[in-house]
């Protein structure tokens, strides 16, 4: 809790009674102070003694509802949706104590704030509660709520169509390991419903819905990596939505999340300065409205900053990422510092430095969020580690970790999205060997052109996190003629 709410908590428990000795702000402090630590049977002898476990349990039970208490008052008016919420809250406990000209003014005023901000689901509930206040009150017309009720769930189904897609959808990219679906239904489908709203005039006014049809869109287009009509899309949209006054302070996540997009679908395309530019838009909207949701694009700000600066212009890319690895508000997150080190290693790598690389990636590896990583992400990172020792012509050590990663991730190796990181892994191994094996050298140049060829087929996002084809490419260059044997 913050510590605003931990003192509007004491004042709220002490508006009955105070004192010093009270049981439930004593283990309220605890629990505070405590944190991590936090011994339960310590505070519950020294509360009750050894014996009087049940007690104990109702006073933790009785805190957390005074909390919750608590919570909700400091809150209720926080944002629109909780407010509507508050509302309609008064207008049932008025209803259902026959106060029936009470609960009409708090439902009006519930159905104002509900209609302007769009919540649609809250309106639902509105509406049913017109329609039972309507038996006890004159003045309410039935009917006007029905059809009313009617159109906004009109509404709520399209965005409820596009929400259950649009979440199938992204839980399919988080699992995918390369964010290559190979079965379009939910793609599919996913059109159909956008197109079917899309082309409803009464709903695609609505700038609740032109929001979520925004995100459909967007996921649909990356899904199926069509990035030129992507950016395409992304800019008109903006455009669009800025006219016509839908990014506002309720709707600012949106509005950053989209810059998000369009930062990193100019990158894909490899239009650096566009990325660049929409990065530099990015950071002034994170200023906007108190910078409001800043600490939560943080990252992405300097994910953009530092993977365009790794092309075009490695020296800054790499004081950036020396200059996160100790930012407090980056370390809140493990993905950022794994992001951090990996990127620092690859920069370092393509600049010769192999040691460094070498260092960030070991480094890496003794953090603990990286050991609970996803097992594809460890995989690519560590076949990266195998390319380093290679370069170096750590040979011995190259053959233990070869074997290592084999035996770590040999299941993994064997499924269809992770074929190119087996053929790969293969390659190094044949590499490795060669150097005792002169005659072999024909066979290891078939090997790499086949793996070159292969590649070819390939849809353009299957990519691996580093680039194995400029790797192969320069040992087919040194096994050339003109080059080393």
């Amino acid at each position: 809790m913050k510590k605003e709410e931990s003192r509007h908590f004491k004042l709220f428990a002490s508006r009955s009674h105070a004192g010093e000795n009270r049981k439930d702000l004593l283990l309220f402090d605890y629990i505070k102070k405590s944190g991590k630590a936090f011994d339960e049977e310590l505070i519950r002898e020294e509360l009750y003694g050894p014996e009087n476990k049940n007690a104990f349990y109702r006073l933790k039970h009785r805190l957390l509802e005074e909390l919750n208490k608590s919570l909700w008052l400091q809150h209720f008016n926080q944002d629109e949706q909780t407010f509507c919420l508050y509302l309609f809250s008064l207008a049932k406990l008025h209803f259902e104590e026959e106060r029936f000209e009470v609960s009409l003014h708090f439902l009006k005023r519930a159905e104002r704030e509900a209609v302007s901000s769009e919540n649609f689901e809250i309106l639902d509930l509105i509406y049913g509660q017109f329609i039972r206040l309507s038996y006890a009150h004159p003045s309410v017309n039935p009917e006007k709520y029905i059809q009313l009720r009617k159109q906004n769930r009109e509404k709520l189904e399209a965005l409820n169509s596009i929400d259950d897609l649009v979440a199938a959808i992204t839980y399919r990219i988080k699992v995918s390991s390369n964010h290559n679906l190979k079965d379009h239904r939910v793609l599919d489908l996913l059109q159909k419903t956008v197109d079917d709203y899309a082309n409803n005039d009464k709903l695609i006014k609505s700038p609740k819905v032109r929001i979520k049809i925004f995100d459909a869109v967007s996921k649909l287009l990356l899904q199926r990596y069509q990035l030129e009509g992507l950016a395409t899309y992304l800019q008109e949209t903006y455009a669009a939505f800025q006219q016509d006054g839908i990014f506002t302070k309720q709707t600012h996540n949106v509005k950053l999340q989209m810059l998000v997009y369009l930062v990193n679908t100019h990158y894909l395309l490899e239009r650096y300065q566009d990325s660049l530019r929409w990065t530099s838009k990015l950071k002034e909207a994170m200023d906007e409205y108190g910078r409001l949701h800043h600490d939560a694009y943080l990252f992405f700000y300097f994910n953009g900053l530092i993977e365009n600066y790794s092309v075009l212009d490695d020296k800054k890319a790499l004081d950036l990422l020396i200059q996160l690895r100790d930012d407090p508000a980056l370390k809140k997150s493990s993905f950022n510092r794994t992001f951090i080190f990996i990127n620092a290693a690859a920069v370092y790598y393509n600049r010769g430095e192999l040691k460094k690389a070498l260092r960030s990636l070991i480094e890496l590896f003794l953090f603990d969020e990286y050991q609970n990583a996803d097992q594809g992400l460890k995989l690519r990172v560590e076949i990266f580690e195998l390319i380093i020792r290679f370069q170096m012509a750590e040979n011995e050590v190259l053959s233990q970790r070869l074997g290592q990663v084999r035996k770590d991730y040999g299941n993994l190796l064997e499924t269809e999205p992770h074929w190119r990181d087996l053929a790969f892994w293969e390659l190094l191994e044949s590499l490795n060997n060669w150097q005792y094996q002169p005659k072999k050298r024909p066979q290891i140049t078939e090997m790499l052109q086949a793996f070159l060829e292969n590649a070819q087929a390939l849809p353009p996002e299957v990519k691996p996190i580093f680039d194995y084809d400029i790797f192969v490419q320069n040992q087919l260059e040194k096994l050339s003629p003109n080059g080393f044997a």
